[in-house]
């Protein structure tokens, strides 16, 4: 693959994770779904582990359901290409708003990609948690 192929498949990538967080952020389930392929499995800080994006984003929502508004700011995107496939690294600060208060979440997003008709999604998703602030 060319420079401006790699270039091109670099953004894409990265716009998937993008995609992911303004989704939960805007609470859009329907349009989170469109981060992964039907298979994808996933584990959320140390969690089980989830089988098909069904049961991830069913997940998310639960997770984020007791909080008023959420903001996830996804940073320092390092993809590694192999072909079809790809991993991307990334860091996060999740801020989510109660009544009470600010909890914070800092982590890691550790994702595996692979490339599908539809553009590149994720077939396996882990967030590793490693700070916590607030109630």
């Amino acid at each position: 693959m060319d420079d401006l192929g790699q270039f091109r498949d670099r953004i894409e990538i990265a716009d998937v994770l993008l995609r992911y967080g303004s989704s939960l952020d805007e609470r859009d389930w329907d349009r989170l779904e469109t981060c992964f392929i039907p298979e994808a499995t996933g584990i959320l800080a140390g969690g089980p582990r989830l089988a098909g994006y069904e049961s991830i984003v069913e997940a998310i929502r639960v997770a984020l359901e007791p909080y008023e508004s959420t903001h996830h700011v996804i940073t320092n995107a390092e993809a590694e290409l192999d072909g079809d496939s790809a991993r991307l690294r990334a860091n996060l600060i999740a801020t989510h708003i109660l009544e009470q208060g600010r909890f914070v979440v800092g982590g890691v997003y550790r994702e595996e990609l692979v490339r599908t008709s539809d553009g590149w999604r994720i077939s396996h998703h882990q967030l590793d948690a490693l700070w916590f602030e607030g109630p």
